[in-house]
């Protein structure tokens, strides 16, 4: 036990024992190719060209990884710590993707083992800024706060009013104090 295949094979030739069937084995702990058991306890006594089993390692069972983009992350996130993974999320925002559902992860597929990690890129939702009270401001400094608040700004003026005062806003800080960042 602890040795190669070819390792145990002469020792057991050397004893003159025999292997019998090697069978693969999951195991977390011993190394790939390790001898994990044996049909007979070392010391035991054995006719001679007696047959030997022994359980190799084929080191720690694979687990598959299912792809969660775009379905909830409580549920991802559930399922890897069940099989035994661990998960790390970031938040994003999103324009395409709900609030709390998987944008992307990573790794997406393949197999993973016990105590990896998977990176998860959840969303929350629509960015949302607050909208700047502008009102009474001088047009050009309100379309300047306006577009370092990250909106595009768009002058009404249709009467050749002067742009000396800004009268309203829309949407109006007042009435709706946060709003969708748009997209660029």
């Amino acid at each position: 036990i602890g040795l190669s295949v070819d390792a145990a094979r002469k020792a057991l030739t050397d004893t003159q024992l025999t292997v019998g069937a090697v069978t693969g084995v999951w195991d977390e702990a011993a190394p790939t190719g390790t001898v994990t058991a044996a049909s007979m306890n070392p010391g035991d006594p054995a006719r001679r060209n007696t047959a030997i089993d022994l359980s190799v390692s084929k080191g720690p069972q694979p687990i598959p990884i299912a792809d969660y983009t775009g379905k909830p992350a409580a549920e991802a996130q559930a399922a890897f710590e069940q099989a035994g993974l661990k998960v790390s999320i970031t938040p994003a925002y999103s324009e395409s993707v709900e609030k709390d559902l998987v944008i992307a992860q990573d790794p997406a597929k393949g197999d993973a083992k016990k105590g990896d990690t998977i990176a998860l890129t959840v969303s929350q939702g629509k960015e949302t800024v607050t909208v700047p009270n502008v009102k009474f401001r001088n047009v050009d400094d309100a379309v300047t706060i306006l577009r370092d608040a990250g909106f595009t700004v768009l002058v009404n003026n249709p009467n050749s009013i002067s742009r000396i005062c800004l009268l309203y806003t829309s949407p109006s800080p007042r009435d709706r104090t946060r709003s969708r960042m748009p997209s660029s």
